[in-house]
């Protein structure tokens, strides 16, 4: 994780992410904004999109208003410490585990 200087330009959510970042998604639209990991550069990695910052805006849209220009900045990251952390990966497990299931049952 890369030290963060003041008036760092990110180009890719890669160096958001790779900054120890996550992502704030601000809707011009309706004012609403939104928090998302930014790991999520490596489902731009695998579909083979660009992750620049600019070309990554179209493929946020809002979950309100359904608008696609928002404006991408970063946010800090929860910190988790202890009991926190288990109880974030044992809910993970246990929600991927239901779903799973019900997957099987159909």
């Amino acid at each position: 994780m890369g030290r963060v200087t003041p008036g760092r330009r990110f180009r890719t959510i890669r160096e958001i992410d790779d900054a120890g970042f996550d992502l704030r998604l601000w809707c011009y639209h309706c004012q609403r904004a939104a928090r998302i990991d930014a790991i999520t550069w490596m489902h731009f990695d695998l579909r083979g999109l660009s992750d620049a910052i600019d070309d990554a805006r179209a493929k946020f849209p809002c979950r309100t208003c359904g608008a696609r220009d928002c404006l991408i900045v970063t946010a800090t990251r929860p910190r988790l410490v202890g009991d926190d952390v288990t109880a974030v990966v044992s809910g993970f497990f246990h929600r991927n585990r239901s779903a799973a299931k019900k997957r099987r049952r159909w």
